[in-house]
Formats: structure tokens, C-alpha cells, sequence
């Protein structure tokens, strides 16, 4: 009798883990319907912090759509402007989440844009003079705005503004093939002219995304202006993370 007894209560503990796997199946089914079904953008991603998944996951599939919205010449979204039309699958997957979003494929185009206000002729800014290039060794103060056109998924990453998120996401990012030769390094060793580079501080928050040099010189993309690390020496700078875009 005890043992019949100690069998059922083994039984009933292990039913709600049963459950969840039964759970994460049917979720994973759905999942793979919605990819294949061909109507849908999306995007996923697995972090032991669901909000932390669900944020990269969204940003996922804003590479997708912006990416094709700069194609058509169209203003690109953020993640506040789709969270509405966008909807949440998620599971456990041995204690990490996996969360998967997806919107209809055509519901971003039901998306306005902020639009700029009308300014009064009066009180419109001047055009700015051409600039000219400015000798070598200027601070950052003294040097004019580049002609820097942001990709999609560079302001995906600008909108991230601690290290460990921005880490993160490109790590995603690597695993699908978008970035590669990804490091988290101490100083400037190993980076070479084609490698973009996110500086963060002691507090690990992220004070400069520089782009890869162009006629050797990088750009802020943050301030669109020529921009380089020696700037930033004494700003508290703890550590570098540098890669390259596909």
C-alpha cells in the first residue's frame, strides 16, 4: 500500500513538468506553421530574462522590415511603433525562454510615421555651408557632420544603451549571419579599420557607437559627426566591442 501510495505521488509531481513540455511542443508547432506559412515577419530569441528575449526578438524581425522599407524609400519603424500589431508566442527550454513574435506581413504599412511639423519660413534653419575637411588630430568639437546614411540594423543597436544588451543582440545578430568577427575586449588591440565599435563605461552603459572607417575616419552614429576612441580616454571608458557587419 505505501509503495502504491509513494508511486502516485511520484506521478502527480512529475504531471505539471509533463504538462510544460506538452506546453512547448504545441507552442513550437505553431511556430513552425506561422515561418513556413510565408505571410508573416518575425523574429525570435532565448534569454533567461523574458523581457530581455522579447526586446531582441523584436528587434529581429525590425531588421526584416526595415530592411525592406529602405528598399521601397520608406521611413523605418521602431519598436514602439509595432508592438500593437505584433503578437507573443513563448516557452521554457531548460530554464531559458524562447520567445517568438510575429506581425502580418503588409500590417506595417497601416503604420504612420511621425510626421515633422510644418516650420514657419521665418523660423527655419539656414542651410549649412559645405564644410571642409578638418586636419587630423581635431577633437570632436571641432569636427563637422559626416555623410553617414544608418542601416536598419545599426539603429536597432542604437536604440540599446547598456553593454550587456547590446552584447546580446549581437550575438543574435552573429548567429544569423548579419555580423561576424564579434569581440568584448579591454583595449584596441586586434581592431582594424572595418570593424564598427560600441565604447561603454565603468557602469556598463554605452557612450559611443563608432561606424568602420570610410577614407580613414569613423563616424559617430549617435551625432552622424567624425568621431574617434582617443576622444573618449577620459570619459570612464571600461571596455570596447567591435564587429563587423555582413
Amino acid at each position: 500500500m505505501l509503495s502504491c501510495r509513494l508511486l502516485i505521488a511520484m506521478l502527480l509531481s512529475l504531471m505539471p513538468q509533463v504538462l510544460t513540455a506538452a506546453e512547448g511542443d504545441d507552442v513550437k508547432q505553431r511556430i513552425n506553421q506561422i515561418k513556413l506559412s510565408g505571410g508573416y515577419y518575425y523574429g525570435q530569441a532565448n534569454d533567461a530574462d523574458e523581457n530581455m528575449a522579447y526586446n531582441n526578438a523584436l528587434s529581429d524581425m525590425l531588421l526584416t522590415i526595415n530592411e525592406k522599407r529602405l528598399e521601397n524609400k520608406q521611413p523605418t519603424l521602431k519598436p514602439k511603433d509595432v508592438v500593437v500589431q505584433t503578437q507573443k508566442l513563448s516557452y521554457n527550454r531548460g530554464g531559458v525562454m524562447m520567445v517568438f513574435v510575429y506581425m502580418p506581413i503588409g500590417a506595417e504599412q497601416e503604420i504612420k510615421s511621425p510626421e515633422k511639423p510644418n516650420t514657419p519660413e521665418a523660423e527655419k534653419t539656414p542651410e549649412k555651408p559645405a564644410e571642409t575637411v578638418q586636419p587630423a588630430g581635431t577633437t570632436n568639437a571641432e569636427e563637422g557632420e559626416a555623410e553617414y546614411d544608418l542601416s536598419s540594423l545599426e539603429m536597432n543597436i542604437l536604440e540599446r544603451e547598456m553593454a550587456d544588451e547590446v552584447y546580446k543582440f549581437l550575438t543574435l545578430l552573429s548567429k544569423k549571419g548579419k555580423v561576424e568577427d564579434l569581440h568584448l575586449v579591454a583595449n584596441t588591440d586586434g581592431i582594424l579599420p572595418q570593424h564598427h565599435i560600441i565604447l561603454y563605461n565603468k557602469e556598463g552603459a554605452v557612450i559611443a557607437f563608432l561606424s568602420s572607417k570610410r577614407d580613414g575616419i569613423r563616424t559617430n552614429l549617435a551625432t552622424t559627426s567624425a568621431d574617434k576612441i582617443t576622444n573618449y580616454r577620459n570619459s570612464g571608458l571600461r571596455g570596447i566591442i567591435y564587429f563587423t557587419i555582413k
